[in-house]
């Protein structure tokens, strides 16, 4: 015996199956969401892992697995750097009011360019302080003879462990030049590269008056 279908029995077994398949999908779509849910929220929090706008130990996936773990991962390294930047904060603050009260000329410089200036260091300049940070200690020699010269002097002790020390003809804003007593000690030790503090006094009598001697 031979059954043949009507048009209308085609038709509604096409559209059980297509619902089916569409079911199908749907419900493989949804596994999947579900899968990588937790991958896109962590790479959505890792975008803003160092920029300070959350905190450290909010919107991590709680997922298991090798996600899991590296959201745990930098989830403490994001409150490591948190902690030490308030802790940076706390002491840079400190270190100017101490720059803003110290007499004595202070800066502190890291890759050869101004990042704190004294209100003092600015004044025997004749520059703002919006003038100097940000910009290379070259600025302040009288000559690059004497900036090429300096370097290889600080190094020479720091690497001695103990702080430099110098005379040196600096130059103002105006172009006109004034001696100073230059004295200068690495941040956590010459090789940790965290910048050096530098002291700075007018000695322009002082020099003068040995010369005249």
């Amino acid at each position: 015996f031979q059954f043949a279908m009507s048009p209308y029995e085609d038709w509604k077994t096409l559209a059980w199956a297509g619902a089916l398949i569409g079911l199908l999908s749907l419900a493989m779509l949804a596994w999947l969401w579900w899968l990588l849910r937790p991958l896109t929220q962590l790479e959505h929090r890792a975008e803003h892992l160092f920029d300070g706008t959350q905190d450290p130990h909010v919107g991590w996936p709680t997922a298991g697995g090798e996600i899991g773990k590296l959201a745990r991962v930098l989830s403490h390294v994001g409150a490591e750097r948190a902690q030490l930047e308030a802790a940076n904060t706390h002491v840079m603050r400190r270190l100017s009011s101490v720059m803003s009260a110290s007499p004595v000329g202070i800066a502190f410089t890291r890759a050869q360019k101004f990042e704190l200036v004294s209100d003092e260091f600015c004044r025997l300049f004749g520059r703002t302080e919006a003038e100097m940070l940000g910009q290379p200690t070259r600025m302040i020699y009288a000559s690059n003879a004497d900036f090429e010269t300096v370097g290889p002097q600080v190094i020479k002790a720091f690497k001695a462990g103990v702080p430099y020390v110098g005379e040196w003809q600096l130059m103002r804003a105006g172009g006109s030049h004034f001696w100073a007593q230059l004295g200068g000690s690495p941040v956590g030790g010459f090789e940790s590269g965290a910048g050096i503090i530098w002291t700075l006094n007018d000695i322009s009598e002082q020099v003068a008056a040995r010369t005249q001697l």
